[in-house]
């Protein structure tokens, strides 16, 4: 049964937050990267960035795989949990032992790959089809928003 009126919205609201916040996550490496690059120079901070795309792309085919076998709600919540540690771990490592940064975010990447092929299932399951449309494109705001 798909939700409708004040669970609908709830649910929207709940989703566009998800990614959001995982948006910023995204980027998050990107707001020191100038402090990497004085430190470590600019190939090996460039290397984290590309370990995260790679294994974002990459992930997005095994997630759509996984949507099939297992839970969205799930995948979505280790999805944000992976990524939320990721976040919290990387500053640790700058100072520390900047190699496992790459690893770190790779990491990132792909658990950031699992949000949003399940988040887009989830809404086609549980979202009217006459507000499909606007959904999807209030879920693209959060986009630019955490840009």
């Amino acid at each position: 049964m798909k939700l409708t009126g004040k669970k609908a919205n709830l649910f929207v609201f709940i989703s566009f937050f998800c990614y959001l916040a995982a948006y910023i996550g995204r980027y998050s490496y990107s707001s020191s990267l100038v402090v990497v690059e004085e430190i470590y120079g600019e190939d090996a901070a460039g290397l984290v960035t590309m370990f995260l795309f790679f294994s974002y792309g990459g992930g997005q085919l095994v997630s759509g795989m996984l949507s099939k076998k297992f839970n969205s709600v799930y995948l979505v919540a280790i999805g944000l949990g992976l990524s939320t540690i990721c976040n919290l771990i990387v500053p640790t490592f700058i100072d520390v032992n900047f190699s496992l940064v790459k690893f770190v975010w790779l990491v990132n990447g792909f658990s950031q790959s699992l949000l949003w092929c399940n988040l887009v299932k989830l809404i086609s399951l549980n979202i009217e089809e006459k507000k499909i449309s606007s959904t999807l494109i209030i879920m693209t705001l959060s986009v630019t928003l955490g840009t």
